[in-house]
């Protein structure tokens, strides 16, 4: 999902900004479907990633304690699958199912989803389906349950404090009981980020997800609020940095001493100096 958005943010960006000023595509129709394929590919790897980790998260937070090992390569695998996956859909207009076509006011290009064309029709409402719909269900059907799980565990284990601080045991027992709870509450943090993720993923995507199914159906999508659902689902690749580094404990703590790092090695430099 990072890869997906760094990509998208050093490729698509310039030629958005770059067709913006000059008020027209200019780069011919090659740039443009490639433009649109990248765009695409990117942007399913981004919500496909986020249903393979709620996924993941899901069958960690249900398993037992000797179920709990991810390999190396099971996430090689997961995260090849991911990406297939997501190029396949982005290449088939490139292969004939529908095309890559201007959008808005003509300074970005897309799938073309103002085709009249009942194939073209069909095919936007497919990738719809398999890139939007399924892995929105996928996250919401194994985040409800993820959640379930969670507030039943909590009580427990507060429970459980409570009992062996009421009957004195060793203090190993005591230390055990406060590591499963220090842990649990580090697993209700780090799904809250993840949820805030996938929440400002929705509402950045879905308003261009709506443009894109009534501009099937009809031909009263304005260029202005086209181009808006644009601007809008592709600002979500810079969310999710944004929300690591002001919720998720740990990517603090380490952007923290990266910083302290880089401070004690240009007082060292100007020592020198």
């Amino acid at each position: 999902m990072a890869i997906s958005d760094l990509l998208m943010a050093t490729t698509g960006f310039p030629l958005f900004i770059y067709s913006s000023l000059k008020g027209t595509w200019g780069l011919g129709k090659l740039a443009c479907e490639l433009y649109g394929a990248s765009g695409a590919a990117f942007s399913y790897v981004s919500i496909n990633s986020m249903s393979l980790i709620s996924l993941e998260k899901c069958r960690f937070i249900a398993s037992t304690v000797d179920e709990k090992h991810a390999s190396v390569r099971g996430a090689i695998v997961t995260s090849l699958f991911c990406w297939l996956y997501s190029l396949t859909w982005a290449v088939l207009p490139l292969m004939g199912w529908s095309r890559y076509n201007l959008e808005g006011f003509g300074t970005t290009c897309s799938f073309d989803y103002a085709s009249r064309y009942t194939s073209d029709k069909y095919f936007i409402i497919t990738v719809y389906i398999m890139e939007f719909g399924l892995p929105l269900l996928i996250i919401i059907v194994s985040y409800s349950i993820i959640f379930r799980i969670i507030n039943k565990r909590r009580p427990a284990s507060v429970q459980r404090s409570r009992i062996l601080y009421t009957k004195g045991l060793s203090s190993t027992s005591c230390s055990e009981s406060e590591s499963s709870g220090q842990r649990m509450n580090m697993e209700y943090k780090v799904l809250k980020v993840i949820f805030i993720v996938i929440l400002l993923f929705c509402i950045a995507w879905l308003p261009y997800a709506v443009v894109g199914l009534i501009s099937v159906f009809s031909h009263t999508i304005h260029p202005i609020g086209a181009m808006l659902a644009c601007l809008l689902a592709k600002s979500s690749t810079a969310y999710n940095p944004i929300v690591y580094a002001i919720k998720h404990p740990r990517f603090k703590g380490k952007i923290a001493a990266v910083l302290r790092n880089a401070v004690e090695r240009a007082r060292e430099t100007t020592r020198d100096f």
